[in-house]
């Protein structure tokens, strides 16, 4: 999960300069910022493979809200970024969400790797 702020299950913001503090903040998250954090998922999902050839197919669904979270545009540059760092083979599918487990939460990123 990709947030602005750690806290738990918080379905709602605290107040409306949160909810705007929020928006501007996730409109500002570059597809470096999402290639980092996609990097990272890949890097777990994948780090006993390194030197296998080919690297295993990993599946990723990234949820992003539509009203607070970087374009689409970023979300998918920021993921070919990754595979392309990591030297994964990825199958991306993402998904406009309306809300995700958190108010504060604008991306949650779920994998599977597939070994062949």
């Amino acid at each position: 999960m990709l947030g602005s702020s750690p806290s738990t299950c918080q379905l709602s913001f605290p107040s409306e300069e949160a909810c705007e503090s929020h928006r501007a903040l996730a409109s500002r998250m570059s597809s470096a910022h999402v290639a980092d954090a996609v990097e990272y998922a890949l890097r777990k999902l994948i780090n006993d493979c390194y030197d296998r050839e080919p690297q295993p197919l990993v599946k990723l669904r990234i949820f992003y809200q539509v009203w607070s979270a970087p374009s689409l545009e970023r979300v998918v540059e920021g993921a070919r970024c990754a595979a392309a760092r990591t030297g994964a083979r990825l199958a991306l599918t993402a998904a406009p969400v309306a809300a995700l487990h958190n108010a504060f939460t604008f991306l949650s990123i779920s994998g599977l790797r597939l070994d062949e």
